[in-house]
């Protein structure tokens, strides 16, 4: 099984991939462990809703940011359906 410090590293390497794929969208990654988040141009509110159309809840914090807090006990599995849920929901948005 894989440490609370191991699933935060690999959920910041996922956002960061995002932000790689989709820099005109997504600004910086930010935060502690399991508690992240990621800095948009476009608002959250869109991305989040189409995100909980897929069946991912996520929440913003402040007017830029799409914001994780992740159960200690996810697996990097569930970590990996909610960064495709966010991509998918990305590029939607992008266009």
């Amino acid at each position: 099984m894989e440490s609370v410090e191991e699933k935060g590293q690999y959920l910041k390497e996922s956002l960061e991939k995002l932000k790689d794929k989709y820099p005109e969208v997504c600004v910086d990654v930010r935060g502690l462990g399991l508690m992240m988040g990621l800095q948009m141009t476009i608002k959250p509110s869109v991305v989040i809703n189409k995100c909980r159309e897929k069946g991912v809840i996520l929440c913003s914090a402040g007017y830029d940011v799409v914001r994780f807090v992740l159960p200690l006990i996810i697996s990097k599995d569930e970590i990996d359906i909610a960064i495709k849920a966010l991509d998918e929901s990305i590029a939607e948005c992008a266009n």
